[in-house]
């Protein structure tokens, strides 16, 4: 059975949760504006991107690899102490670089990282995760 986005950020959120027992991981708040950074350390915050899909390899149905892409977006109140952003990254990247989701077709792989902001104190950087699944389907009318 195929993965789906739901599925995939579930898995992510649980692994950064085993990964970073001193930071709070969880989904993207739904109205960010509103968010506030409780955790006296930091949190990680996962959101889906998006995805793109391969061409069609067949002419009587569909068979495309969609490769999904999530943000995991880092908040930490310091930058370089051993709890500090560049720490908080560098796990982010440990534990999800490799990580096989179940009815996914490909390893988890950290793509890119940036500087997002810093806040009164709270450091914030990102990181884009990929992963892929297979889509297949019988033509039909």
């Amino acid at each position: 059975m195929t993965a789906t986005v739901q599925d995939i950020e579930n898995a992510i959120i649980a692994k950064l949760q085993e990964a970073l027992p001193g930071l709070s991981a969880e989904a993207f708040p739904e109205r960010p504006e509103e968010y506030d950074l409780l955790h006296p350390v930091g949190a990680v915050l996962v959101q889906y991107e998006g995805g793109t899909y391969s061409g069609n390899a067949l002419s009587n149905g569909i068979a495309q690899i969609k490769t999904l892409r999530f943000s995991v977006v880092t908040l930490v109140r310091n930058l370089r102490s051993s709890d500090g952003c560049y720490a908080a990254m560098q796990a982010v990247a440990d534990a999800l670089t490799g990580f096989v989701i179940p009815g996914t077709v490909r390893p988890m792989a950290v793509v890119s990282e940036r500087f997002n902001t810093e806040y009164d104190g709270v450091w914030s950087y990102v990181q884009t995760v990929e992963t892929s699944v297979r889509i297949a389907a019988q033509c039909h009318q």
